[in-house]
């Protein structure tokens, strides 16, 4: 384990749950770079990946019904927000934004390189995955830089 964070909390985003369906065990994978931790996930993915499942007939929608298999399966704990019709993305910038405390408080799993971009610039620990090692790394954003 190479990134210990103490009362750990992450807070899983759709394209870290996509993984899933490429073989991923996000949470044991996720342990051996954090130790261990409490998942959640917003309201607000659960829906984008509910309806990523309805309207996908191919892979994607496969893909997202595992996730949302994997949710209730590993006991993710789901985060009700008021920002019901938002993209996953931007429900979970505006969750820092209106809850600065939260900031210290979780490390977000991303993949997105603009959602990481946008959380580390609002001083949030990002969890990603780093495909040419099949880990996961944190980052975090100190005096503006970005810091593995």
């Amino acid at each position: 384990m190479s990134y210990q964070v103490r009362d750990c909390k992450v807070l899983l985003d759709s394209s870290v749950l996509l993984q899933v369906y490429e073989g991923v065990d996000v949470v044991d994978l996720m342990y051996e770079e954090v130790g261990k931790c409490s998942y959640y996930v917003l309201d607000s993915v659960v829906n984008e990946l509910s309806r990523i499942s309805l309207s996908s007939k191919g892979p994607k929608g496969r893909a997202a019904r595992l996730a949302l298999d994997y949710i209730q399966r590993r006991n993710v704990a789901v985060i009700s927000t008021e920002s019901l019709k938002a993209s996953g993305d931007e429900a979970i910038l505006n969750f820092f934004r209106r809850n600065p405390y939260f900031r210290d408080e979780f490390v977000v799993a991303t993949n997105d390189d603009n959602l990481k971009k946008e959380l580390l610039r609002l001083g949030v620990k990002v969890i990603t995955w780093w495909f040419g090692r099949f880990k996961y790394v944190v980052l975090e954003n100190r005096d503006g830089h970005h810091r593995v």
